[in-house]
């Protein structure tokens, strides 16, 4: 009889496992929607059997799923149960993995003090464990707050640490997304043929992976350089491929990057009204996910738009919410660059028309020190 029931329970426990992996790969398939109901069924059986392990490691993932979806809310919610559970089971592996994936989220919602301090707790974890695959992956991170705030040096030490590590393990997929955000530094200092030859590599081994996640942002990465280079063509079949992958996959976050940078074709085109469109898109899906530092890079963009189109008040109202977000968050470069081009609106308007437009959008508010 014992006997029985212990096959019984060792048959839910692979039961509920295989019902977790099928639901990876239906993820990455991009059937979100099929995978949670397969998290649901792997849930329902660890729940029934007392599984705490099971059950935690079935609600992150669930979690990640709502990530993808845009419901960092929903998201928080099932994270904070992983959290309990995991502190409750002294399991300090997947306390680490928690505390990474809620950063995340922080960084999304443009809190990078509060993403960083959960950071540096989860790495201080890793390196008691040992655990190298972890550490990379926090290191990685960290360094693309690094980014944010505009500390390149300490971000590319970070990314050199963390891309060590990975070939180290031997770890493909941690590689190739380090290398391209190796690459997006590079970019911002304007080697573009290093970062082209850094993109080439991501994109291969994301290829190769069949990840296609990471294979649409790498595209969208390199149809960046194409812009830059003045290929406009060859940048919107990229950016066209990236957007075609995102939708399958239901990848918002990416779906509202590549719009955003799509309409700066448009733009520079002088379709004026297409690219609005595109930005308006890209704007409502940044702001359901809360993606603040996105939000702004957009509203950034839709202000110089209506700038030419002679909207100055709403111009100068976008810039300035772009700004006021900005330097809530510690996105210094941002920050500067929006606050740059209140200048140029100003210098081209002329300063006495300027001074009454922002005082009327300002409710009357002096113009600061940088501005005036």
């Amino acid at each position: 009889m014992i006997k029985q029931e212990m096959k019984m329970i060792s048959d839910l426990k692979g039961k509920s496992a295989t019902l977790h992996q099928m639901a990876g790969i239906y993820v990455t398939r991009g059937d979100l929607d099929g995978a949670m109901k397969l998290y649901q069924q792997s849930l329902q059986i660890d729940e029934g059997l007392g599984n705490l392990q099971g059950k935690s490691a079935t609600l992150r993932a669930m979690a990640n799923v709502h990530v993808t979806r845009g419901d960092l809310g929903g998201a928080m919610t099932v994270y904070q149960q992983v959290l309990e559970i995991v502190e409750r089971l002294g399991d300090l592996q997947g306390k680490s993995a928690t505390l990474h994936e809620i950063a995340g989220i922080y960084v999304m919602r443009g809190d990078l003090n509060g993403a960083m301090k959960l950071y540096q707790q989860s790495l201080q974890i890793d390196e008691g464990l040992g655990d190298l695959q972890s550490k990379s992956t926090t290191l990685y991170e960290m360094a693309n707050v690094y980014v944010t705030r505009g500390d390149l040096g300490g971000a590319m030490k970070l990314y050199q640490q963390s891309l060590q590590i990975f070939e180290g393990l031997g770890d493909l997929k941690g590689k190739s997304a380090t290398l391209r955000q190796m690459a997006n530094v590079y970019v911002t200092r304007g080697d573009l043929d290093g970062a082209m030859k850094l993109y080439q590599q991501s994109l291969q081994i994301f290829e190769g992976l069949g990840n296609l996640k990471g294979k649409a942002t790498t595209l969208n990465n390199m149809a960046n350089v194409y812009v830059t280079r003045g290929d406009l063509d060859g940048a919107m079949k990229l950016f066209q491929q990236s957007l075609q992958i995102d939708e399958g996959l239901g990848n918002l976050q990416g779906k509202s990057i590549t719009l955003n940078n799509m309409a700066g074709i448009y733009v520079t085109r002088g379709d004026l009204d297409g690219a609005m469109k595109l930005y308006q898109q890209s704007l409502e899906i940044k702001e359901g996910l809360g993606d603040l530092q996105g939000k702004s890079a957009t509203l950034n963009n839709m202000a110089v738009v209506l700038f030419q189109n002679g909207k100055y008040q709403p111009a100068l109202q976008a810039l300035l919410e772009a700004l006021v977000t900005l330097e809530k968050i510690g996105a210094r470069p941002g920050a500067d660059t929006v606050a740059g081009l209140i200048v140029q609106f100003r210098s081209k308007l002329g300063a006495e028309r300027f001074d009454l437009l922002w005082r009327d959008v300002t409710g009357g508010a002096s113009l600061p020190d940088w501005l005036s």
